[in-house]
């Protein structure tokens, strides 16, 4: 159905218009306020209208910055001793598995 109103050009400047109608009816103009803001005025008392209040921001906090050394940045690696580990992976093969460097036959002859 969308497809439908764009083809026509006639069908897609009159959608346009008729938006363009229902935002001004809505919104307003310059000289000529609009449905919403006659419905706020008339729903809602002008006390309870939301004004845009005027707050002291705070002052910002001060940022204390402490740099430390490079000594203490660097790590030097104690406890870890690399010695115990092995290379080898721990697995197990299985009677059913193959070895790895060929590929299995995915297609039977």
């Amino acid at each position: 159905m969308h497809r439908l109103l764009f083809n026509n050009r006639i069908g897609a400047l009159a959608f346009v218009a008729f938006i363009l109608l229902g935002v001004r009816i809505l919104v307003g103009t310059d000289n000529d306020r609009g449905a919403l803001e006659q419905a706020t005025e008339r729903f809602v008392p002008e006390q309870q209208v939301a004004q845009p209040q005027q707050r002291a921001r705070p002052a910002p906090k001060p940022v204390i910055t402490e740099f430390t050394s490079d000594e203490d940045l660097i790590d030097d690696t104690s406890g870890f001793d690399p010695s115990g580990w092995s290379s080898e992976p721990d697995v197990v093969p299985d009677e059913g598995m193959e070895a790895a460097d060929s590929p299995p036959d995915l297609v039977e002859d």
